[in-house]
């Protein structure tokens, strides 16, 4: 027998002001935030938030009422989980943080030498 349920899973959205990317700088960080949460059961539920780095893969045991991630330093999929307090349902939405490894053309021009 399999039971399940819809009802009352948050639906977020995880933004960041620098679209998941980090720079080439050593440190370079970028920021995650949860602008609002959706929940079925109750209009503006009150929610907790946690956000995994990669190379874990574990499902969180505590959460933060902490909607926002400040530094992101470390590219890789992360997992950012929202936990409706209301009903204790948690959902989770994995990102993707990618690194810009293009270096910059670089052009130099030496002087010409001549000897005479």
């Amino acid at each position: 027998m399999q039971v399940t349920a819809s009802v009352g899973v948050p639906i977020f959205t995880v933004t960041s002001p620098a679209n998941f990317t980090l720079g080439c700088g050593t440190t370079s960080c970028t920021s995650m935030q949860i602008p609002f949460v959706i929940t079925s059961l109750v209009a503006n539920a009150p929610c907790q938030y946690n956000y995994v780095p990669p190379a874990v893969s574990a499902t969180p045991t505590t959460f933060t009422i902490n909607p926002n991630l400040n530094p992101v330093c470390v590219p890789g999929t992360w997992v950012v989980y929202v936990k409706d307090l209301t009903n204790n349902c948690v959902s989770s939405q994995s990102i993707s943080i990618i690194q810009n490894t293009i270096t910059p053309p670089i052009y130099h021009i030496k002087p010409l030498s001549i000897l005479d």
